[in-house]
């Protein structure tokens, strides 16, 4: 009888992870691991503690109780450079007050691994070249970053930590300032970074991002893990409710799941002869309240 391959050993554990800043507690013993080719989010409304424990994973906020590990090192055994050889870091948005190219930003990717070395070596460059081309910012290598679309920067933000060449990438809100189409692109790009074996972890705001992209999902509410799991097995409806309120519902169509507001099950339909788009869908009369 064929066994089942074993699932991987987790690259990173929090486990048990307090922290407060001063008398107010944030985290409360929350537990949490990432594996080797499998994208995690961390879903929770505003004030949950999805940023602090975010922090304190990447070493930013040093936790009060319980233990983060790499592979089997606690997270305080490793220097700021050791800690950047095993996970790379994408922020919301970030402006340098200098007028760096593209690929001087992606290049800055390369420094855990350059050591005390003064200049980047072939074997550098030909990781930054890899980077830019696998998120498709080749072709900007040369402009000015801070002169690049919102998209674009998020994109050549990626290409840097992949330069950075860790087992773990960790991405704060990636999309959050970003239009649709340029929303799914960064998707897209971490899905496909997921799929050459790194894991990576996202912190977002939008459950139907962790529906359609993640395998698993870490669930905060109030400090504490309220669910973690497979993404499309614990995004339920009863959980959103206890994030959100009663407005917001799971639903699916063809297959696919998708949360949409409650309140939408009550606006009136159009009359049957309401004029109607290409699309089937009915056109907005001038004078119409919702234009």
């Amino acid at each position: 009888m064929a066994t089942e391959p074993a699932s991987p050993k987790p690259a990173m554990t929090a486990r048990d992870v307090d922290f407060a800043y001063g008398l107010k507690p944030i985290l409360k013993k929350v537990s949490v691991s990432l594996r080797p080719g499998r994208l995690m989010g961390l879903l929770g409304p505003n004030g949950s503690g999805k940023t602090t424990l975010f922090r304190c994973c990447l070493g930013f906020l040093k936790i009060q109780g319980g233990a983060i590990l790499f592979g089997s090192r606690p997270i305080e055994s490793l220097g700021a450079r050791a800690l950047a050889t095993e996970v790379a870091y994408v922020p919301q948005e970030h402006k340098p007050a200098f007028p760096y190219t593209v690929r001087e930003m992606v290049s800055m990717g390369r420094t855990p691994r350059m050591g005390r070395r003064p200049v980047m070596t072939a074997l550098d460059r030909d990781a930054v070249d890899k980077a830019m081309e696998s998120v498709g910012v080749w072709d900007l290598a040369e402009d000015d970053f801070n002169r690049l679309s919102g998209g674009q920067r998020q994109l050549a933000l990626v290409a840097r930590a992949l330069a950075q060449e860790t087992s773990l990438i960790f991405l704060d809100e990636p999309t959050s300032s970003l239009d649709f189409k340029n929303q799914i692109r960064i998707w897209r790009v971490v899905r496909e970074v997921v799929e050459t074996g790194r894991g990576a972890m996202i912190c977002c705001h939008d459950p139907n991002h962790i529906l359609w992209f993640c395998d698993e999902a870490t669930i905060l509410h109030e400090g504490r893990v309220l669910a973690s799991g497979e993404a499309r097995e614990i995004v339920t409806s009863g959980v959103l409710e206890l994030l959100y309120g009663r407005d917001a519902k799971k639903a699916s169509a063809g297959g696919l799941p998708f949360v949409y507001p409650r309140s939408l099950e009550d606006k009136p339909k159009p009359p049957e002869d309401a004029p109607r788009s290409l699309e089937g869908e009915p056109q907005r009369q001038k004078g119409d309240p919702s234009l």
